[in-house]
């Protein structure tokens, strides 16, 4: 099979040492396992997140800087255009979600900074049609230190696409908005709904997993725990369980998870873990229901590389460590199921190969985790700048 293509999210190498530009990367997956650096696509100052339109014909990424930008490109193979800028409606953008429809969508811009979150009209290829419909939060959280208010830090579509939650690691809440409240099939619409549940308080969520079957799992950055939520059909969610985001105990630095996500089949929980320096790996269990609300800790898979920060299933494995399927990018990344129609057809059941971006590392970490959730580190590729997002192209 030919090599995939991950785009990659960086950071500065450094504030005090000569830096490469940062921007978007692109680094090739290999057959073989082998990672290959392709340099820079795009220059882009702090390119923290990137995005890429289930069309597979645009890329978005954030500029996380004061009077943050996000900027779109076209993709073209290995080559990034750039097609259209925007003002995120906020500072330091930290995160996008695209939300698809057949005929449009929306970007869902997370601006950690100021507490705002933004809402760009999309046509059906992923460019912008209009500009950006800011929403400000507003609140406070217990931590002094990191709530005093809100910070917004991520967007995520419910089952269903008639919801998304919003996490505010601020005010720890689970912002919901409504999507297409127009009714009309193909247009998305996103309005501001009210809290869809409401996380400890000091916990801060930062990331969220959804699960087909109506489950969201959240990750607080300030209380390094895993909630579980049980998802209703208007957006809301209640907790039916939480517990330790790793088994490994906090560094001098402390313990902060940064990203959580699902396993090809949904049967096992990902999450990175700064501080620990971990990938902790969990089982996703059926309760007496039938409803994947359980976890079970697995293991916690040293990286020998310092702060990860976001992390992707990248492939499937066979036994032979060749890689046998790549992550569908008509699919997220960053926190996706493959699923009944969504199976890539005839592929072979496979470890998955789990790529972490070690931002205070400056390199990607490539950990091959297996059916059991046992996690070995299986590569590593040096960078000169500080990877912070993955996606596959």
């Amino acid at each position: 099979m030919d090599p995939v293509r991950l785009w990659l999210g960086t950071y500065p190498s450094s504030d005090d040492a000569p830096e490469q530009p940062s921007g978007v990367r692109r680094v090739d997956l290999l057959p073989d396992g082998t990672l290959v650096d392709r340099g820079t696509a795009a220059e882009l100052p702090h390119a923290s997140w990137v995005e890429l339109h289930p069309s597979g014909r645009t890329l978005w990424a954030t500029s996380e800087t004061p009077d943050g930008l996000v900027v779109a490109y076209d993709v073209d193979g290995d080559t990034l255009t750039e097609v259209a800028r925007l003002a995120a409606g906020g500072d330091y953008p930290c995160h996008l979600a695209i939300v698809a429809g057949p005929d449009d969508g929306a970007l869902l811009v997370s601006n950690y900074g100021s507490g705002t979150f933004t809402v760009v009209p999309l046509d059906a290829d992923g460019r912008p049609t209009g500009d950006g419909v800011t929403h400000v939060h507003l609140g406070s959280g217990p931590n002094a230190d990191r709530q005093g208010e809100a910070h917004v830090h991520s967007a995520w579509e419910l089952p269903g696409g008639a919801y998304a939650w919003v996490a505010d690691l601020g005010t720890d809440e689970l912002r919901r908005y409504s999507l297409r409240p127009d009714g009309v099939d193909g247009q998305v619409r996103v309005e501001a709904d009210g809290v869809g549940a409401r996380a400890n308080p000091g916990s801060g969520p930062r990331h969220v997993a959804i699960h087909p079957d109506g489950v969201a799992f959240v990750v607080g950055e300030l209380d390094s725990r895993v909630t579980t939520y049980l998802l209703a059909d208007d957006g809301s969610g209640t907790v039916v369980g939480e517990q330790a985001a790793c088994s490994s105990p906090p560094s001098e630095r402390g313990s902060y998870p940064a990203h959580v996500s699902l396993s090809a089949d949904g049967t096992r929980l990902h999450v990175t873990v700064r501080g620990p320096d971990v990938l902790a790996t969990f089982a996703v269990e059926r309760d007496a229901e039938g409803r994947p609300t359980v976890l079970r800790h697995l293991s916690d898979t040293p990286l020998g590389a310092s702060w990860p920060r976001h992390h992707a299933l990248v492939a499937q494995v066979g036994a032979d460590g060749i890689v046998v399927a790549a992550a569908s990018p008509a699919i997220p990344s960053h926190a996706s199921v493959w699923h009944g129609a969504d199976s890539p057809a005839g592929v072979p059941a496979g470890d998955d190969l789990v790529l972490v971006a070690s931002q205070g590392g400056a390199c990607l970490v490539a950990v091959r985790v297996a059916e059991d959730g046992a996690g070995e580190v299986v590569g590593r590729l040096d960078l000169p700048v500080k990877p912070s997002c993955v996606v596959v192209a």
